[in-house]
């Protein structure tokens, strides 16, 4: 048994034996620190100029070949990971390179790939030329790489050549076909397509390749051309520019498909539109009957007529625009000449507008003359522009209608749909009756406030007197002026319609006005009323349109005010802005100027040289003016930002006025003095701990440094603990400095940077902690150091946590791991293979897991067949210093020799542990004398109709064997399912039970040992059940399969003479076969039914038995 050595195991390390430890440790660390420095040298051969080296075994070649004259193909697959650079080249075989078989120089002579690491192609293909000549056999040559260690790789060109080659011909599966695609249920949409076939008049024994193409038609008439172009309004898909028929080897034919689109265009040609498929480059051994390579394919159209609606006008014009009335077309046709009439007809009453007549537009056209509107061709929408008639008359809004037509031949390529009528509005641009507004007051347009409550005002509306054509509609609606809906009055809309003809000498209407009453002091207030015309039906509004609100002999109150808190954050730097809003309970009717006075608080305004201070900024201009009618205002205060931790401060602002218009007295119902808060956005000082490690026995330094400056002095204490995993322990793994638990450190205020330039310590803040050397094999151990704040009354600090690591003495290595051959009876299940651990270093016991991975190898003994295989990781806790793999061991029939497997140990951990036998051999004593014996199978079946089928066969005594089976039609291993297993008797002989049939078996048996059968079939004969009656001159048969199937092919038949003559025939349903014949009464017949089989389904064809009947 061959042992793996020691120095080819994963992360040994192998014992300086002969050294003392100081020189082992200055040795291993000088090898540490050297490993980065150093990079193996490379002495590469020609082509060592090339900048990526590269080796062949990363390279793969296909194999090509082609006919003569053509190109042969290669493809080059590169796998490695970093670039790699090879030079190209041919070589001769059978076939010579130059002008006889094939040119000496590739497409390419060199490739650079990139890698795979690049995520980058690293396929290629390079092709070389070869020579239509006179051979009329195959030649093989070489295309050849070469690696920059001079290595290479060829593959093999082969040369088609035969010594008479055949014409070609393109044919279509039809020459002329409709567009029409079809739907399915889920409306689903399928294309038709065209199959074009190249036929040779003689096969060929390789394959063949002809590059075809599709060509637009070139008729002079454009419309009657197929074409691939146009999106949505294409005839047919065109093939790809790579696109080829290839014709198998030894057949005669191959084919390409064509797609036709099923457009929506109305196509004008009569004979529909075509195009071709021809071959764009005819193979150099095909270069004969070239005129029939091109095969023409016409397309009918199945779309019809479009269909011309139009619409109401886009929008109404003032009489003299054009009404645009939008026309559209249910498809596109490709008719040049479409054309559609249309003329003005009169209107109709509607809401807003009366009845226009066609003199109403300048081009009316008639029912019998229209317009004309030509359509572009593929367009389906026109907008026609009918001009209206700038009379003077006032008539007011009006309508006229638009109708398509198609008299006078107008219409061309179109039909007129049912939509054929659209409205148009005309609006009137000559001035209506003059409006007039009253208010209805003691004052003209004067309305009192009042001090509460809601009065509703009038003001009355008349227009000029006179009858008008047209209802007379008036639409107003108030606006603010300085009066403010809402506060001083409702706001509110409305309108009046006079109808058409009326006398307006005595018409009126009156709009309401709700004023609100209040006891605020203020001046007369105004807002306005708006008189407009929906329908352009008035003229001018003169008369009270502003109304004005008046305080006249009441005595309303000054207005109080009221200042509100406010808090900001400061913000890290430059300056943000605390605003301090004024709010009065009412408008002043002057300007009201407000004064302030700032008093500190914790918050402070000037800059001390406290870290942290001067919050704020008193401005420059510290007074705020509410403007006359408004009644609030905002005095903004820049906040300093800083990124010194501070508490959350305050500042306050007193307001006062002088304004004898605004009440300045100080009441517990109003606010005059506003506190403002700034809230700290900075973090708490923390502590960072420094990085320091060692291995046992040498010290740790502790120190830090403070992150973040703070406005207030504090004291901070350290505490030691461990490590969540891996915890070192005090007195163990290290000892604590005495002086630790005693020490407080002092951080000034505004501090920030080193523990040890803190200027009253001067370098004292740091500490060493001596780590203590054992020889026990344990992982990296640490500990910790935590600062949190003294200070008697905290003043905001952020706990931190510094983490130490201590390294284990590089010479306690962990045990070594040895592993154990072993013997193992075949009936026993499973064979434990020993391992053994031994300690090699220093170290005389461990705190680590120590883990190997494992794998069963095959010898003589297979896996899957001897034995299961076996891999996986071993983990042994910490003292246990022996355990074993466990492999089931198959227990197989086989008679065979004593065998033997491996099992292998690698990869293992943690760092250092040393593998000393990394193989064992596993020996399996055989316990089998019986040879195995190739299963038979054996099938019967029902003589007739559906029945029982029975299996059975010989097998290896005492194996157990299983029948797999499925219906016909499946014939696939893969697919026949298991139906049962049984074991073969002392004498090899098995037997299944019987299952029921309907229709054809396949069946197959699989042996433990032995193998498997191959399939067998067994099918099934119809005897199908015949049944007549009769009733006056009818013959009634009814016929039912067996086995029963639907879609079987019945056929009855009558005796005549010695021969059978056919009745009738029909398809069997579910339920069989009816049917019924005509014959004369008293004719005596004798029937029978035949049922065809299915050969997909193992069901062969049956008669019926022969009946006789007298037909009444």
């Amino acid at each position: 048994m061959g042992h793996r050595p020691i120095q080819a195991a994963s992360h040994e390390r192998v014992p300086f034996t002969f050294w003392g430890r100081p020189r082992i440790r200055t040795v291993l660390a000088t090898v540490a620190a050297a490993a980065a420095a150093f990079a193996p040298a490379v002495m590469v051969p020609a082509p060592a100029l090339a900048a990526n080296p590269s080796t062949v075994d990363n390279l793969t070649i296909t194999d090509a070949g082609n006919w003569e004259g053509s190109k042969v193909t290669f493809t080059l697959t590169y796998t490695g990971s970093s670039p790699g650079d090879f030079t190209i080249a041919t070589a001769a075989g059978s076939a010579s390179s130059g002008a006889s078989d094939f040119t000496a120089t590739p497409s390419k002579t060199s490739i650079t790939f990139p890698g795979t690491a690049a995520s980058s192609n690293n396929s290629t293909t390079v092709t070389v030329d070869t020579a239509a000549d006179a051979d009329t056999a195959d030649e093989t040559f070489s295309l050849v790489a070469t690696d920059t260690l001079g290595n290479t790789k060829s593959g093999t060109g082969t040369i088609y050549a035969v010594s008479v080659y055949p014409t070609f011909g393109l044919t279509p599966s039809t020459s002329t076909v409709a567009e029409t695609a079809t739907k399915d249920a889920q409306g689903n949409v399928t294309q038709k397509t065209v199959t074009v076939t190249a036929t040779l008049t003689a096969p060929l024994p390789h394959d063949i390749s002809i590059p075809v193409s599709t060509v637009n038609g070139a008729d002079v008439d454009p419309l009657k051309n197929a074409t691939s172009a146009g999106g949505v309004l294409r005839d047919y898909d065109a093939l790809p520019a790579t696109a080829v028929i290839t014709i198998p080897a030894y057949t005669y034919t191959g084919t390409t498909t064509v797609q036709l689109y099923d457009d929506n265009v109305d196509e004008t040609a009569t004979n529909g539109q075509s195009f071709t498929v021809q071959a764009t480059d005819t193979p150099v051994v095909l270069a004969t009957n070239v005129g029939a390579s091109k095969s023409t394919i016409t397309i009918t159209d199945d779309d019809p007529t479009p269909v011309a609606s139009i619409g109401d006008a886009t929008s109404a014009v003032t009489e003299g625009g054009a009404l645009n009335f939008p026309v559209t077309l249910d498809r596109p046709s490709d008719a040049t000449n479409l054309s559609v009439g249309y003329y003005t007809a009169a209107g109709t009453t509607m809401t807003g507008s009366s009845a226009g007549s066609p003199s109403d537009v300048t081009t009316p056209g008639s029912s019998t003359t229209p317009n004309v509107a030509t359509i572009a061709a593929y367009s389906t929408t026109r907008t026609i522009a009918v001009p209206t008639d700038n009379d003077v008359n006032f008539e007011g809004a009006e309508n006229v209608k638009e109708v398509l037509s198609s008299a006078n031949s107008s219409a061309v390529g179109v039909t007129i749909g049912t939509k054929s009528t659209g409205v148009g509005v005309i609006n009137d641009n000559d001035a209506g009756p003059a409006v007039t507004l009253a208010s209805v007051s003691t004052s003209p347009g004067v309305f009192p406030e009042g001090d509460s409550g809601e009065r509703v005002q009038k003001v009355r509306v008349t227009v000029a007197a006179g009858t008008y054509p047209v209802p007379v509609k008036i639409d107003w609606a108030t606006r603010d002026g300085s009066a403010t809906a809402g506060s001083d009055y409702k706001a509110a809309s409305g309108s009046f319609t006079i109808p058409a003809g009326t006398d307006t000498t005595s018409w009126y209407g009156d709009i309401p006005i709700t004023v609100y009453g209040d006891v605020v002091k203020e001046n007369s207030e105004t807002f306005s009323i708006d008189v407009t015309s929906s329908t352009s039906t008035i003229g001018a509004v003169s008369g009270d349109t502003t109304i004005t609100l008046s305080e006249a002999g009441e005595s309303d109150a000054k207005p109080t005010f009221n200042v509100g808190d406010v808090s900001v954050s400061e913000g890290n730097s430059g300056t943000s802005f605390a605003k301090v809003p004024i709010v009065m309970s009412g408008a002043s009717p002057s300007d009201t100027v407000f004064t302030t006075t700032f008093h500190a608080g914790t918050a402070v305004g000037t800059s001390n040289g406290v870290p942290g201070d001067n919050d704020y900024t008193v401005p420059t201009d510290s007074t705020v003016t509410i403007k006359a009618g408004d009644t609030t205002g905002y005095l903004s205060i820049p906040i300093n930002g800083d990124t010194v931790y501070e508490r959350d401060q305050v500042f306050s602002v007193d307001f006062t006025t002088a304004s004898s218009d605004v009440t300045n007295t100080n009441t517990p119902d109003v606010q005059h003095t506003a506190r403002v808060t700034i809230g700290n956005d900075d973090a708490q000082p923390t502590l960072t701990f420094n990085s320091s490690n060692a291995t046992e026995g040498q010290p740790i330094t502790v120190t830090g440094k403070i992150v973040g400056v703070s406005e207030y002095a504090y004291k901070l204490g350290l505490t030691v603990g461990g490590t969540e995993t891996n915890a070192a322990t005090t007195g163990t793994d290290f000892t604590v400095p005495a002086s630790l638990a005693t020490t407080s450190i002092a951080v000034p205020a505004g501090y920030s940077g080193e523990l040890t330039d803190i200027p009253s310590v001067g370098g004292g803040y740091t500490w060493s902690f001596p780590t203590l050397d054992d020889q026990i094999d344990e992982p990296t151990e640490g500990f910790t150091v935590t600062a949190n704040e003294t200070t008697g009354v905290p003043t905001g600090f952020t706990p931190a946590v510094g983490t130490y690591k201590i390294a284990d003495d590089p010479l306690d290595l962990p045990p070594a791991i040895a592993i154990g051959d072993t013997t193992v009876n075949e009936k026993d299940g499973t064979a434990e293979v020993p391992i053994d651990l031994t300690f090699n270093g220093d170290a005389t016991s461990t705190t680590q897991n120590v883990t190997v991975q494992y794998n069963t190898s095959d010898g003589t003994a297979k896996a899957g067949k001897d034995y299961t295989l076996t891999k996986g990781t071993l983990t042994i806790p910490p003292g246990t210093m022996k355990t074993s793999i466990k492999v089931p061991i198959i227990n197989d029939s086989d008679m065979e020799d004593d065998e033997t497997f491996s099992v292998r140990l690698s990869n293992a951990n943690p760092l250092g542990a040393q593998i000393t036998s990394g193989d064992s051999t596993v020996t399996i004593k055989s316990d089998d004398t019986v040879a195995p014996v190739t299963p038979t199978l054996m099938l019967t079946g029902p003589a007739a109709g559906a029945g029982a089928v029975t299996a059975w066969g010989k097998a290896t005594p005492g194996t157990k064997v299983m029948l797999y089976g499925a219906a016909l039609p499946e014939m696939d291993k893969k697919d026949l399912k298991l139906i049962d297993t049984v074991t073969a008797d002392a004498s090899g002989m098995y037997k299944f039970k019987s299952l029921t049939a309907t229709t054809g078996w396949a069946f197959y048996v699989q042996a433990e040992v032995g193998g498997a059968t191959s399939i067998r079939v067994v099918k099934l004969n119809q005897s199908p059940g015949l049944t007549l009656s009769t009733s006056k001159g009818k013959l009634g048969v009814t016929v039912n399969g067996n086995p029963k199937a639907s879609g079987q092919t019945v056929t009855i038949q009558r005796k005549s003479g010695s021969k059978w003559v056919t009745v009738g025939s029909g398809k069997t349903t579910s339920s069989g076969f009816k049917g019924s014949y005509s014959f004369k009464s008293g004719t005596k017949l004798t029937v029978r039914a035949m049922v065809s089989g299915s050969s997909s389904l193992g069901i062969n064809a049956g008669y019926s038995s022969s009946k006789a009947i007298t037909i009444k």
